[in-house]
């Protein structure tokens, strides 16, 4: 229920702040706005204000639309003519257009702008034991240490506070193929100096699947501590229980929760007899205990499983801004969540990147739930992220978006006359194929990943 509603309340909003861009600017070229509505099918809610504008919320929110006074679209009254949407400037009408999208960004930039204000708590940016093998164990980074800044290689070190905007910093380096500078501390404070992921060697593969697990940076450093055992489990039988802390597997210490599945995973080939020995701390007391794993065959190889879920709670840093700090940040989280938007889908264009990456309504929804269960700050960088995709898909120059009648307006800037009506009829039935075949991809990426993980 709280998945559904949030996703209501989530699509409600975004639409009709969309089209609150439209109405406003609208009005403010002076053009008559017949009829504003925020969904599909039954009213279930109407009025009309002073201005004769119908408002009207109808019960499937998948969309909405304001209707202006057209001559094109219907006759119009002589002494109203000069309300009429085609006998505006091409300016005027260009605005109009683009305001919708606008305002999604505007959007956006306010609610990253009010997190950042508002202040939340969020995992300090220490480092997990990197994956084995991986980028971040190649370049040496190494559990415990905190990553104090970031930057392109080549530009100047920017300080971070947040497990987050290490992430943050990650996926923008790979997907725009650069390497990234990283600076560090260990836990005392002392400085270690900096080292250089090459990010830019990732492939669009590797991007589009999961950018963390490529590069082995996954979570933040969690302490080895045990959250649940299942029962029946080879950890269940073996007597561990819940808040157990492993210290050591067969002799090796144990750095953090990440570095604990590592080992797990691998005992089938690093074990010299039919169970291992693990050295916990139960309270204060020291015990030893003979875990005797399940092993599964997974990607090719043998695998260690004892049923436990590992990881404590990372440890954690206050992060806030100020007003015009936090205004600014806003601003500029929106261009850079606009820009990686437009290289994802550019890649899928050119195929750099799968068509697996478009989601649909199932997601969204799902996504709305999660965020929602999380906490408020969560759920206002989900609108906004929502936002910002509205926005940017929006401004596509495909025909039926707004972004395609900017094209047109444009073409009618040039030539000094619009493009004939027969032309744009063609242009708009393609324009709504390409969106019809959109749609469909990303429902079937939803139905897949509901199945099928």
């Amino acid at each position: 229920m709280l998945t559904l509603f949030s996703f209501i309340v989530a699509l409600c909003v975004l639409i009709a702040v969309h089209e609150s861009g439209h109405y406003l600017m609208a009005r403010a070229c002076g053009v008559g706005v017949l009829k504003f509505s925020i969904g599909f099918g039954p009213s279930l809610l109407k009025w009309r204000n002073a201005q004769g504008t119908e408002f009207v919320l109808s019960a499937f929110p998948l969309g909405g639309f304001v209707q202006m006074l057209d001559e094109r679209e219907a006759p119009v009254d002589k002494g109203n003519s000069h309300l009429a949407f085609n006998r505006k400037t091409v300016a005027q009408r260009f605005w109009v257009v683009a305001a919708g999208p606008l305002a999604n960004l505007i959007l956006a930039s306010l609610l990253y702008a009010a997190v950042a204000c508002m202040g939340q708590w969020q995992p300090a940016p220490l480092l997990s034991t990197p994956a084995q093998g991986s980028m971040a164990d190649s370049a040496g980074l190494r559990a415990g240490q905190r990553v104090t800044a970031l930057a392109f290689e080549g530009d100047d070190l920017q300080p971070i506070q947040s497990f987050e905007e290490l992430r943050w910093w990650m996926t923008r380096a790979a997907m725009q193929k650069e390497n990234l500078q990283v600076a560090l501390q260990d836990l005392s404070g002392s400085h270690l100096g900096g080292l250089v992921l090459p990010l830019a060697k990732l492939d669009g593969a590797s991007v589009d699947s999961d950018v963390f697990q490529s590069v082995g940076i996954v979570s933040p450093m969690r302490s080895a501590v045990l959250r649940e055992v299942k029962q029946g489990g080879p950890g269940y039988r073996a007597g561990l229980k819940a808040q157990d802390v492993v210290l050591q597997i067969d002799g090796q210490p144990i750095q953090d929760a990440s570095h604990l599945q590592q080992v797990i995973k691998a005992l089938p080939k690093t074990m010299t007899d039919e169970a291992s020995l693990w050295s916990i701390d139960r309270q204060g007391v020291l015990l030893q205990l003979e875990v005797r794993p399940d092993v599964v065959r997974e990607d090719g190889a043998d695998r260690g499983r004892v049923g436990v879920w590992v990881g404590g709670e990372p440890h954690m840093a206050w992060v806030q801004s100020d007003v015009l700090s936090g205004l600014w940040s806003g601003l500029v989280r929106t261009w850079e969540v606009s820009a990686l938007t437009v290289n994802a889908i550019f890649q899928m264009l050119t195929g750099e990147a799968s068509l697996k990456n478009l989601s649909g309504p199932l997601s969204m929804a799902e996504y709305a739930g999660q965020s929602a269960q999380i906490g408020v700050a969560s759920y206002v960088l989900y609108l906004a992220l929502i936002s910002v995709s509205i926005g940017i898909l929006n401004l596509l120059p495909i025909p039926v978006l707004d972004g395609g009648h900017l094209v047109f307006l444009i073409c009618e800037a040039v030539l000094g006359k619009p493009l004939p009506e027969s032309l744009q009829g063609v242009f708009q039935k393609g324009g709504l194929l390409i969106l019809m075949v959109m749609m469909s991809v990303a429902l079937f990426n939803d139905v897949a990943r509901f199945f099928y993980g």
